[in-house]
């Protein structure tokens, strides 16, 4: 199995999220070699936050759509790239639609959803649930 190098982050360099997801409805419908997660999150930026860019983090994630108010974003909207999911919106607050792809049967990372024998398990601590859909996957 091979080695991941584990990225350090220093308490001084911490910036809290100037959001908060106040809810988060998930549909999971399971694939052994491709599963679509669809999430549904209504998002607030915090009182006296200059937020206007969100950026979630996501692994092994294929994106489908991303919605927000149910209006479908253009590809210049918004901007995915290694682990991250980025995009744009000026509103306090909205609903964030995003439908996606993860295979369980490739993910050897045991963390997400993942097949294990004839069953499917997940594990999202500590940072698991990146690997099930894109998310601010924060402490806070």
């Amino acid at each position: 199995m091979a080695k991941t190098e584990n990225k350090s982050i220093k308490l001084s360099e911490y910036k809290p999220l100037g959001y908060e997801v106040q809810s988060l409805h998930l549909t999971i419908d399971l694939g052994l070699e491709r599963t679509k997660v669809t999430s549904v999150m209504s998002i607030k930026n915090k009182p006296q936050s200059e937020c206007d860019k969100y950026v979630f983090d996501g692994e092994d994630i294929e994106l489908g759509s991303i919605l927000i108010d149910g209006k479908e974003l253009s590809a210049d909207d918004f901007k995915v790239e290694e682990s991250k999911l980025t995009f744009f919106c000026p509103k306090e607050s909205f609903e964030l639609k995003v439908t996606s792809f993860i295979n369980p049967l490739k993910n050897t990372a045991l963390e997400g959803i993942y097949r294990s024998g004839e069953i499917y398990c997940t594990q999202c601590e500590a940072e698991g649930f990146r690997r099930i859909t894109f998310y601010p996957d924060s402490p806070d």
